[in-house]
């Protein structure tokens, strides 16, 4: 007998190199009657060369329906967004950063160093008066602010000692939100020990002993007490000179008392 022989041209490659085969067509006889229509044809079910039935072509719809519309749902209205606003815009208390080169000239301010705090009780020309003219409005440097740190260091005698020093100092402030009081003496002393410096601008309070300020406290708000290390920057109406705000308060005609406070840093 000669070589087994293979359909697939693969197989014959390996066994009979020399022969070539012909593949034989697969096809599929429609039995027809005259014109038909694609619905009318019939496919031939005898088996083909090979022994085995064609089978039928795929039924094809003869509307291929419509895909269903695609729901979008409504985008969700944004979230309002509260303002943002900050402490300059609301009026809080509020601390602010510079830096100054004293290789060339003084500070420039006068300050009343007191216990727990350095006050600003007045501007001169020099360094700081140069960061004022370039700085927003909000953040310039004023009188009655505080010294919050200078070179990071925030103990009075700490700052102290960096306030001396030559060259670049980084300084921070502290501006206090000052409120009104209104201490009705009734013929009793105010009931406060106060350091006043002559030329400052802040009546520091030392001791709440009693008197009117002690009946005035018993009646107010927490934070609207008059406590130790609060400072008195207006007595009446009159700021800016601690001799005329205490007159004020010694004045014995005086019935009410219309004080003006501040609170540093960290108290």
């Amino acid at each position: 007998t000669g070589p087994r022989r293979s359909i697939f041209g693969c197989c014959a490659a390996e066994e009979d190199k020399g022969t070539e085969f012909t593949p034989i067509p697969v096809t599929a006889v429609f039995q027809t009657s005259g014109p038909v229509s694609q619905d009318e044809v019939v496919p031939n079910t005898e088996p083909d060369s090979f022994g085995d039935p064609v089978l039928p072509p795929l039924a094809l719809p003869s509307r291929i329906p419509e895909p269903a519309p695609r729901q979008v749902k409504e985008p969700k209205p944004p979230e309002e967004v509260p303002e943002q606003t900050s402490a300059v815009d609301e009026g809080r208390a509020f601390s602010f950063d510079f830096a100054v080169d004293l290789a060339d000239s003084e500070l420039g301010v006068k300050l009343y160093v007191m216990p727990t705090s350095i006050s600003i009780s007045q501007l001169k020309p020099g360094a700081v008066a140069r960061y004022n003219a370039a700085a927003g409005p909000a953040y310039q440097v004023r009188q009655n602010d505080f010294i919050e740190a200078v070179n990071g260091r925030t103990a009075v005698a700490e700052m102290i000692e960096g306030l001396k020093c030559k060259g670049k100092m980084a300084l921070r402030v502290h501006r206090a939100v000052p409120w009104n009081v209104t201490i009705s003496k009734n013929g009793q002393i105010l009931g406060c020990r106060i350091n006043a410096m002559p030329g400052h601008s802040v009546i520091y309070v030392n001791e709440v002993m009693g008197g009117a300020t002690l009946v005035y406290n018993q009646q107010a708000r927490d934070d609207l007490r008059i406590k130790v290390n609060d400072c008195f920057v207006a007595v009446n109406g009159t700021s800016g000179d601690v001799d005329k705000m205490v007159f004020e308060i010694q004045d014995a005609k005086k019935l009410d008392l219309r004080l003006t406070v501040v609170r540093p840093p960290n108290s």
